[in-house]
């Protein structure tokens, strides 16, 4: 299916979406875009694939709660909001709304937020995540755990180009690779 829409120039979502005939058809934020043609009314664009993110919010949370076994799905969403907005700091923001494009639109405003990107180390991003989630004593090895339990319901979520583009701008010898472990492991701990 194809489909043409308008984008917003002031959030970057689509707006109203018409199919090859000409009839309304829904949003279709959660497909892959690609730019077709710019004009004075806006950007033409085209949009392919599944329809809806592929794992609903009441899912991942379920998911995050359960692999990290956490006591309340409000600990879940702290440490999934922690885990992206800290991630959206560290990769491209176009980077981060493409990911964001693929999650439930109650997660992906936390990769949606920043506009510049920050360079730090894989020790300083599991800080981050500890100051920022609500869970625990500030324990960094639960905020690593956390955090690639996080991930590895993420790299379920999205398609798997999605990660790879991810992957592709965070260093590699840097430790982030320890953030995909779990996502690589045949076996998951959930």
């Amino acid at each position: 299916m194809v489909l043409q829409g308008r984008l917003d120039e002031t959030s970057y979502r689509l707006e109203t979406l018409y199919d090859a005939n000409g009839a309304y058809s829904a949003p279709c934020r959660r497909f892959v875009i690609r730019p077709t043609h710019l004009s004075a009314e806006g950007l033409s664009l085209n949009c392919s694939g599944p329809e809806g993110p592929t794992m609903q919010y009441d899912d991942f949370i379920g998911e995050v709660q359960h692999g990290a076994q956490l006591d309340s799905r409000e600990a879940a969403l702290s440490i999934s909001r922690a885990t992206l907005t800290t991630l959206s700091e560290r990769i491209q923001p176009g980077e981060a709304q493409n990911l964001g494009a693929q999650l439930p639109e109650e997660l992906s405003r936390f990769l949606e937020d920043v506009d510049d990107v920050e360079r730090f180390e894989f020790e300083e991003f599991i800080d981050r995540v500890s100051e920022r989630s609500e869970v625990g004593e500030d324990d960094r090895a639960d905020a690593a755990f956390h955090t690639q339990i996080v991930m590895e319901v993420v790299t379920e979520a999205v398609e798997p180009g999605a990660i790879d583009d991810v992957r592709d701008q965070l260093p590699t010898d840097e430790g982030y690779d320890d953030l995909f472990d779990l996502a690589e492991q045949e076996e998951s701990p959930r």
